[in-house]
């Protein structure tokens, strides 16, 4: 079969463009020559091409599984029935319309990417025509590599975590800060805090929350001595350690109480620690050492989990009003709202201000779209100290 260089060679700088901006390359090249020596060496990365193929959607892992089955090639009449069409379009309307970022079919998600490429072979019946992988790339795409469909969405590409926020433990000077300050009476939204990423950072709501689960604080709010003077004390560690057990396995901290956005009304009740073990479970599906796409992991619990933190499937008794608009969040069309957004509360908020995971973005300032989980987790989510704190 046809190797990558022969399939990218008979298209123009623009598709090679269109390859590049979906693989997450940098791509400088003024002339097609030049673009094909940029491209096929980062292409034929045996690292980078399972990384792409953690990121296809479930139907194109499986489509190029079919193929990979298959030798590596299918005929194009029943690839296209089996995975959709490609788009007959000239390079001057494929610029215009950008279809590669609107997809109609499995077909174009893999075609785009350069990951499939159409030609004619000899066949019994005569010169036929036939989807199939790159030769030198087929290797790269064997059964080690062509992961089945993935539960929890799919790995972040490279351009996703570019801007990488190691977790820390600078949530324990944040806490020796608050609990000075309410120990000496200051108001609440007077303690200083820093600057944490994303649309969630750690405010002093969510500071005072988790302090009162790990049991430093009353039910007025305030410093109790003994258990606040033994975390004082704590080695960073163990200090560390003793807030993420206590989130865990807290009952009272409820997270969607946390939200800023909404606003919950009524006597109905919610489990936070259902909702909490639900979604640990879930992430412990992820691959170690391998940063997951946000966006990807809550779209498949959507999909597949959607009531994790309502069993009975009750969408409709939970009274949530939007703080901005003021419009009720009932029903299972407002998912993304509430549940949703509670699931990306939790990624970027508590299981990162505690150390567990890792974040990324694109960029420095931009949204946060990828996580993994951090060099401490194993051990804070067994209740354990991280052994590479500082005393």
């Amino acid at each position: 079969m046809p190797d990558l260089a022969q399939s990218l060679g008979r298209y123009d700088l623009g598709y090679l463009q269109i390859v590049a901006e979906l693989w997450g390359i940098e791509f400088a090249a003024t002339e097609f020559s030049q673009g094909i020596e940029i491209l096929i060496p980062i292409l034929l990365d045996s690292q980078i091409a399972e990384e792409m193929v953690q990121s296809l959607p479930t139907e194109a892992q499986a489509a190029l599984a079919d193929l990979v089955r298959k030798d590596g090639r299918m005929a194009w009449s029943f690839f296209t029935r089996r995975y959709g069409e490609v788009r007959e379009m000239g390079s001057g309307r494929r610029d215009r319309a950008r279809p590669y970022l609107d997809p109609i079919s499995t077909a174009e998600v893999l075609f785009y990417r350069a990951l499939i490429d159409r030609t004619f072979f000899d066949s019994p019946g005569g010169p036929e025509e036939f989807a199939y992988i790159p030769d030198d790339l087929m290797p790269l795409l064997d059964a080690t590599q062509v992961i089945s469909a993935q539960s929890f969405g799919r790995a972040a590409l490279p351009a996703e975590r570019a801007f990488t926020i190691l977790a820390s433990d600078r949530i324990l000077a944040e806490a020796c800060t608050m609990l000075a300050a309410l120990r000496m009476g200051l108001p609440e939204d007077q303690i200083p805090l820093s600057d944490y990423p994303g649309r969630y950072p750690l405010t002093q709501r969510s500071l005072k929350a988790l302090l009162s689960a790990a049991n430093l604080l009353d039910a007025d709010g305030i410093p109790i001595p003994e258990p606040t003077r033994s975390f004082l004390e704590a080695e960073r560690g163990q200090a560390l350690a003793q807030l993420a057990n206590n989130w865990q396995n807290s009952k009272q901290l409820n997270e969607l109480t946390l939200l800023p956005q909404l606003i919950l009304e009524g006597e109905w009740s919610n489990d936070p620690l259902l909702t909490r073990e639900s979604i640990l479970k879930f992430l412990g599906n992820i691959p170690a050492e391998t940063w997951w796409n946000i966006e990807s992991f809550i779209n498949a619990i959507h999909k597949q989990f959607p009531d994790f933190q309502r069993p009975a499937g009750d969408y409709d008794s939970w009274f949530i009003r939007h703080a901005e608009h003021g419009e009720y969040l009932r029903g299972f069309e407002n998912w993304d709202q509430v549940d949703g957004e509670l699931i990306h509360f939790l990624i970027t908020g508590p299981l990162h201000w505690l150390g567990i995971l890792d974040l990324a973005a694109p960029g420095e300032g931009k949204p946060l779209t990828a996580f993994r989980f951090s060099r401490w987790s194993d051990a804070l989510l067994q209740g354990v100290a991280p052994q590479d704190l500082p005393l």
